[in-house]
């Protein structure tokens, strides 16, 4: 406030008057201190603060944030079903009100292969309509085709002919790699593009390499960042690759993805009350033959950016 007040020259007083004015527009909250203020100004306005709402919001976010409800109940001297009561109100605030007017751009995703389902049968088309279509002119050709062997602007011609060549060459190299690729992995992964995505198989760029026969390197590099359109949905080519998890003690391999999806099913269909612990989740997916350590799934479920069972846990 002093700053803007003495490089334009007025009081501070005027400045706070505007400000006050910014932090009341909406989204209310915007252009103030911080996280606090900001959540106590909207419960001002809302017409729900309080001296309960004010000391948790104050001096214990990270207690309320953590459902330490007891430990802020007993330094405030109020009853834990007040704490529970007003944290419900703090849920509704919305501590970073600026991101609801944010517009955030729109990048658009062009599909590099396209997957068909054709009678039954999966059917792989590369887009080429991304690719430059690139020629020799007839110029250079007809340049290159006198006697004047020898001649310093013939040989120039001649080696940027060469050039040209090995870039079209290049492309049309790419292209058949990238449909190569896309065909080993329609053709190894076929309930996936059948069933859905939890039925990805464990698979590394290595298998496909070996199946193409081809550098892995080769592989990391037309996979980087293409996409691939199939019936149930877009996918990243990266997307397809993980190493196999579960296969231990008799268990049965499965991809990263499809733990993922394994473990966030579970999780929905827990009990509010009594949330599943990352050991009670390793044994639910041991009865499907996943034999994971409880480590990988605390691992998973911070992946899939899911709390632990203490802080999952809700109130009757």
């Amino acid at each position: 406030v002093e700053e803007i007040a003495s490089n334009n020259q007025v009081d501070s007083s005027e400045v706070n008057e505007v400000l006050e004015m910014i932090q009341y527009l909406d989204p209310v909250g915007c252009g103030t201190e911080g996280v606090e203020e900001s959540l106590i100004l909207q419960s001002i306005i809302r017409g729900v603060h309080g001296p309960i709402l004010e000391g948790v919001v104050k001096n214990h976010l990270m207690d309320f944030k953590n459902k330490r409800f007891a430990k802020i109940a007993d330094a405030l001297g109020v009853s834990e079903e007040n704490i529970i009561s007003v944290g419900k109100v703090i849920s509704e605030l919305n501590p970073k009100p600026g991101r609801l007017v944010v517009v955030d751009e729109t990048h658009y995703v062009v599909p590099d292969i396209f997957v068909a389902n054709v009678g039954g049968e999966f059917v792989v088309q590369v887009n080429d309509d991304g690719v430059p279509k690139l020629r020799i002119s007839n110029l250079y050709k007809q340049l290159l085709s006198g006697d004047k062997k020898g001649d310093e602007a013939q040989d120039y011609v001649q080696e940027k002919l060469k050039s040209a060549m090995w870039l079209i060459k290049s492309i049309q190299n790419r292209q058949k790699t990238i449909y190569r690729v896309a065909k080993a992995i329609v053709s190894r992964q076929q309930d996936f593009f059948k069933k859905g995505p939890s039925f990805l198989k464990p698979m590394i760029l290595k298998d496909i390499a070996e199946e193409i026969g081809m550098h892995e390197s080769t592989v990391s590099r037309v996979t980087n960042n293409k996409y691939m359109h199939t019936p149930i949905g877009l996918f990243e080519l990266k997307y397809f690759f993980g190493s196999a998890i579960g296969g231990k003690d008799g268990g049965i391999e499965i991809s990263n993805e499809a733990l993922k999806i394994k473990l966030k099913n579970i999780i929905e269909q827990e009990n509010p009350l009594k949330p599943l612990s990352d050991q009670k989740l390793a044994i639910l997916l041991s009865q499907d033959d996943v034999k994971i350590a409880r480590r990988t799934v605390a691992k998973y479920r911070e992946v899939l950016g899911i709390e632990s069972s203490s802080k999952r846990k809700k109130r009757a």
